[in-house]
């Protein structure tokens, strides 16, 4: 009987820590002020004024020769430093409910929307900010304490026009004080990009592109959740830009995000803490009426780059928080194949605008262009001409930079880098950073190469579907999860899903038990604690494994035993009596004691009689099949 199987391990973690790092997302908890039950109003007077450095007629002169070329981001706004320590400032006064409320309000004249960068922000538990219009049309909040991060940094949701109101609530006792602390650095000065925040009919992009929910982003429903509008910060000055989620091999909704290298390519740390990520930023129909809505992350951590001088104009990102499930998000899959598309589309954020999308459907070509006069490496871009469609003929701006492109299969094939198309040049070609050239050919290192971030699991695979998180998913949860109190622990109890592929390589080892060799009759699953929700000291009580009978492989008996083995060691910490396989038969064998393993390793099942040729195994297993390998196990 040749068998196909699908292993399972039965563990007790001996003690389980669960904790949050670095979450710096804007977490916002949908809540009204307290003080709009007081009816508490500020008069113009009480605004405090900051003036922008740079008149506005100078600004737009400068963009004007910049947003000729696409090879540079649009820039949104500027930064203006303050100096103000919130509570110094603020006036304060007891509600009739027990709240105290804090309160300031400051503007700048000539913004279009405003932000806020605190440079101190520590909220306690049951403190609540908000920032909101003086009308109170738009309001953001509540933003609480799971904001706080180890940076103590956070940069707020813009809000419509020149002015804005702070209001800090928190319920105390009688002569306490409160322990938050917020202390503003900069007013974020936005004069470009920001006419979606309002009901207004038209957006800031041109009048030829097309809206996300048209016709045309019909059968592109599900990739546009992964696609963000970026707001960042480099230097003294915010820019738009473009992006979106991507899904890795590990299938396990890391928040790694894709952009252009020219997004931000000289942004510090600093500047990288207080980057913002708009979600569903889109209008509802194809009409541009409606108010995006507030789903905006805070903060991400550069992983990987590559320049567009010399290299194919790429940057990813790790996001400091995963976008809640409420969100609807969606991990984009994707495709390193060098054979040219021949339809697709762009979906993307012009000028920061709604989501937009552009369509082709002529096959792309490769391309070496020089884009603002940066060269780009040989062979590292997508040549793309936009085609007219039943709306209208979609193009790109500036904002549209660090946008994927898709294949017709739905997978990104690249980022787009800058081009000549326009509403009035709308067959003028765009270029897309090439997938396949970020995949390996930008450097040596880890941080110039999507290959190791977007591959953990060492597959290679040359294309990637996309995870929806909310959706039905390759990786199956753990089931029979039980719980219980000992001492100062936690001791969890669980069974691994009960079909699916447990991990994303499987192997066949020789005596070493390190490297892949097709005669031996043995066939072995590594167990991580990075695949696997556990951790070490980990205590294995039971194993089970699905036995699938093939005709063309038989086994001699049908009999086999389990075998365990720490990382690296050829000699079995573990092994069972022998046990007899069953076709589509789950065989279940509890530990004669329990054996703790302090690391990785792994589980084998080893036929008794092992006649036979061993087929391959190795990488012929998809995530989503009801075995873990297949061919003659011996």
């Amino acid at each position: 009987m040749n068998i196909k199987a699908n292993l399972r391990l039965w563990m007790v973690a001996a003690i389980l820590v669960f904790f949050a790092q670095h979450l710096q997302g804007q977490i916002l908890n949908e809540k009204t002020p307290p003080s709009f039950k007081q009816n508490s109003a500020f008069v113009v007077d009480q605004i405090h004024s900051y003036t922008q450095p740079i008149p506005i007629s100078q600004l737009l002169d400068e963009d004007a020769i910049t947003d000729l070329e696409k090879g540079l981001p649009k820039r949104a706004g500027l930064k203006v430093p303050v100096n103000i320590d919130f509570f110094e400032n603020a006036k304060s006064y007891t509600s009739a409910d027990g709240f105290t409320i804090w309160q300031y309000a400051l503007g700048s004249d000539g913004a279009l929307a405003l932000g806020l960068v605190f440079d101190q922000f520590i909220l306690p538990e049951n403190g609540e900010l908000f920032v909101y219009t003086p009308d109170k049309s738009f309001v953001v909040g509540a933003i609480g304490s799971e904001n706080n991060n180890e940076s103590q940094t956070l940069s707020t949701h813009i809000v419509p026009g020149d002015a804005l109101i702070i209001e800090y609530a928190e319920k105390l006792n009688p002569g306490e004080k409160s322990l938050a602390k917020l202390h503003i650095e900069e007013l974020i000065w936005v004069y470009n990009g920001a006419s979606a925040l309002t009901t207004k009919d038209l957006g800031d992009s041109e009048f030829c592109e097309i809206n996300i929910n048209c016709p045309e982003g019909a059968n592109w429903q599900t990739e546009k959740r992964g696609v963000a509008r970026i707001l960042f910060r480099e230097g003294s000055s915010w820019y738009w830009c473009s992006g979106s989620l991507v899904n890795n091999t590990n299938q396990d909704a890391s928040p790694l995000f894709l952009t252009a290298w020219h997004c931000g390519a000289e942004a510090s740390v600093a500047d990288h803490n207080v980057w913002q990520f708009y979600f569903n930023y889109e209008r509802a129909t194809c009409a541009n009426s409606g108010t995006p809505p507030n789903n905006m992350i805070t903060g991400c951590l550069m992983k990987a780059m590559g320049s567009m001088s010399g290299g194919s104009d790429f940057q990813l990102v790790l996001l400091n928080q995963t976008p809640p499930l409420s969100w609807n998000p969606y991990y984009n899959g994707w495709s390193r194949s060098t054979t040219p598309s021949t339809s697709g589309v762009s979906i993307h954020h012009p000028s920061g605008d709604a989501k937009k999308i552009s369509t082709y459907t002529s096959v792309l070509t490769s391309a070496s262009p020089n884009i603002g006069g940066s060269q780009m490496a040989t062979n590292s871009a997508w040549r793309v001409i936009w085609a007219e469609t039943v709306t209208n003929h979609g193009v790109t701006e500036g904002g549209s930079s660090g946008s994927p492109i898709f294949n017709n299969q739905g997978l990104i094939i690249g980022t787009l880098s800058g081009g000549s198309s326009t509403c009035t040049s709308q067959t003028s070609p765009d270029y897309y950073g090439r997938f396949d050239y970020h995949w390996l050919s930008n450097g040596s290192t880890n941080a110039a190469r999507l290959q190791p971030w977007l591959d953990p699991a060492g597959t290679n695979p040359t294309t990637l579907q996309g995870y929806d998180p909310n959706g039905s998913s390759t990786m199956n949860p753990p089931r029979n999860l039980t719980g219980y109190a000992s001492g100062n622990s936690v001791i969890l109890n669980w069974q691994a899903p009960s079909s699916g592929a447990m991990v994303y390589n499987w192997f066949s080892y020789a005596s070493d038990y390190t490297n892949l060799v097709w005669a031996t009759s043995e066939r072995a699953v590594k167990f991580s604690s990075s695949d696997f929700i556990y951790s070490y000291p980990a205590t294995i009580t039971k194993i089970g494994h699905t036995f699938y009978e093939h005709s063309g492989y038989p086994w001699p008996s049908d009999q086999f035993r389990f075998k365990i083995y720490s990382l690296g060691n050829n000699t079995p910490l573990y092994t069972s009596p022998v046990l007899t396989a069953s076709h589509l038969v789950e065989i279940e064998h509890t530990l004669s004691s329990p054996l703790t393993v302090t690391g990785d390793f792994y589980v084998a099942v080893a036929p008794v009689d092992a006649s036979g040729h061993p087929s391959s195994l190795a990488n012929a297993v998809a995530m989503n099949s009801t075995h873990s390998y297949y061919g003659s196990a011996g």
